[in-house]
C-alpha cells in the first residue's frame, strides 16, 4: 500500500494522512504507529473528516468538485 501525505490546510505542513475507520487490522495498527494513518474508530461518519495532520492534529474533509449532469 502507497502511503500520501498531503498538505494540512492548518499549519501547512506536509503531514497530511488518510483517516482510517472501521476495525483496523494488525497492518493498519503498525501503520498508524509509523504515522502513515490514522485510526478514525469503528463508527463510519460519512459526514466525517476523511484526512488528519500528525503535527498539528487538525482534521478536515476532502472538498470535492461537485460533477453535473444535463440531460436533455
Amino acid at each position: 500500500m502507497s502511503v500520501r501525505k498531503y498538505v494540512c490546510p492548518a499549519c501547512k505542513q506536509k503531514t497530511g494522512v488518510d483517516i482510517l475507520y472501521g476495525m483496523p487490522s494488525h497492518e493498519a495498527f503498525e501503520m498508524a504507529e509509523r504515522k502513515e494513518i490514522a485510526l478514525g474508530g469503528c463508527c463510519i461518519d460519512i459526514e466525517g473528516p476523511e484526512r488528519s495532520c500528525t503535527s498539528c492534529g487538525h482534521e478536515w474533509r476532502i472538498k470535492r468538485q461537485e460533477i453535473k449532469f444535463e440531460f436533455k
